[in-house]
């Protein structure tokens, strides 16, 4: 370095070469482990389409519930739809029920696959205890 403070051409190399191993060895990661092949698939079993509709029987509504990610306000935004499906009362064939009741299949990923799953795993204490569980705690802090 000369004492103005700049670069030389030797040092203008070894800045440059520097640079260059740097961006390489992003390059050089270890091969990543993909798992086993999937080599068979047992189609009565697992979540899908073809199970969902065998199990409707002649239930003529299908009502497909898709939620979205995007975080805190995904999750937020998700509660509020079931809270309102479980608000919104339906009378089909003369029996009364809630729209949430209705719903044959829920897709949802990122943060609006959590407040889904709790409702899939625990049922309407959903609407009791998430929001003091999940919604108003600073999750991040833990």
């Amino acid at each position: 370095m000369r004492a103005g403070g700049r670069l030389g051409g030797s040092g203008f190399l070894v800045l440059w070469l520097l640079a260059g191993c740097t961006l390489l060895s992003g390059c050089a990661a270890p091969r990543a482990y993909l798992g086993e092949p999937i080599t068979a698939t047992r189609e009565p079993q697992g979540y899908r389409m073809a199970t969902v509709l065998r199990a409707r029987g002649d239930d003529d509504l299908l009502f497909l519930l898709s939620l979205s990610g995007g975080g805190m306000r995904a999750s937020t935004m998700a509660y509020g739809v079931l809270e309102q499906l479980a608000a919104d009362p339906v009378n089909r064939d003369g029996h009364r029920s809630r729209l949430l009741d209705e719903v044959d299949v829920i897709s949802a990923v990122s943060g609006g696959a959590v407040p889904a799953a709790y409702y899939v795993l625990f049922g309407d204490p959903l609407f009791e205890d998430f929001t003091a569980r999940f919604l108003v705690r600073d999750i991040t802090a833990l």
